[in-house]
């Protein structure tokens, strides 16, 4: 039986925009060089393998340093041109079946947002941004919370992703502070998003004004008065 008043369900999704420094064409290629160059037609793969294994080996061979395989680009910056906006904008859809099934196995109706769409855009000044919308803000809709935990997990990898692409290359001790996170084994990807936050903290924080003999000591390079520790948890 059919009906023509639907059930509507409201909810309210929460937009993320990253700023970024990098120029439009810098932040595309950072993206791609994570996710792919070339989309991945990944409604072909289910006929090509009999067992879910099979299928799931296919798709990790697939899958770029931060868990998403590119699915589609399209680019809006090619035709607004007609209508005189002089501006880059490229819409990315990425996305990874082994995640997406962590939440569809919970709520099929989660499927209308996996794969998941950014936006680029071209902004003043030679800048960038990158937008998107929470995943679990528009996947959980109704208590749910098997969904909710799968989808804040993925939130987690795509706001990693973001950070990672978006941010510049920092010099000086900023930089040392940087590398401290990445060789913390296992800990590169769940630390991404910590660093996009955390690093300009640190920068801003009265021991990086000190002059280089305040901030190291003659021995093993650190001062016990104003040493600055970064604890994982």
């Amino acid at each position: 039986m059919t009906t023509t008043n639907p059930r509507e369900i409201a909810f309210n999704g929460v937009r993320l925009r990253f700023d970024s420094k990098k120029s439009f064409d810098e932040l595309v290629s950072a993206l791609l060089a994570d996710v792919g160059e070339k989309p991945l037609m990944i409604d072909d793969l289910p006929a090509k393998f009999d067992s879910w294994e099979s299928y799931k080996a296919e798709v990790e061979s697939h899958v770029g340093p931060s868990g998403f395989i590119l699915f589609a680009v399209m680019n809006h910056g090619a035709w607004i041109k007609k209508v005189q906006i002089q501006k880059k904008v490229l819409r990315v859809v990425i996305g990874n079946p082994l995640l997406a099934i962590t939440m569809l196995r919970h709520d099929l109706t989660a499927g209308l947002f996996a794969p998941v769409e950014l936006i680029l855009i071209e902004e003043d000044d030679d800048q960038s941004s990158l937008t998107y919308v929470r995943l679990s803000s528009l996947m959980v809709v109704e208590t749910n919370e098997p969904l909710l935990a799968a989808a804040r997990e993925l939130d987690e990898k795509l706001q990693a992703l973001a950070a990672k692409v978006t941010a510049t290359k920092a010099t000086g001790f900023v930089a040392v502070l940087e590398a401290a996170f990445k060789i913390i084994p296992g800990k590169e990807t769940a630390f991404q998003a910590y660093q996009a936050s955390v690093v300009p903290l640190a920068a801003a924080h009265p021991v990086f004004g000190l002059p280089t003999s305040a901030r190291f000591g003659t021995r093993h390079g650190y001062t016990s008065e104003r040493a600055l520790t970064v604890r994982s948890k």
